[in-house]
């Protein structure tokens, strides 16, 4: 990849190969937690068990589990 600090993708939709990756799962985490804690997000969670009558598994998972 180089030093450079700007540089074009060179991999496009293809996946990266695993010696050329530089971050780990855990490094992505804050960048997957920050938009899911969304004020609307929550809003709709808490009301999933009452306006639209789920029962708490099914509202914290978001499936028919």
């Amino acid at each position: 990849m180089g030093d450079a600090v700007s540089t074009l993708e060179s991999e496009t939709i293809y996946p990266v190969p695993a010696a050329r990756r530089y971050r780990t799962a855990r490094d992505l985490f804050t960048v997957w937690f920050g938009p899911n804690l969304m004020m609307l997000t929550v809003v709709t969670g808490a009301l999933s068990t009452t306006v639209f009558g789920l029962s708490l598994v099914p509202a914290v998972v978001g499936d028919d589990a």
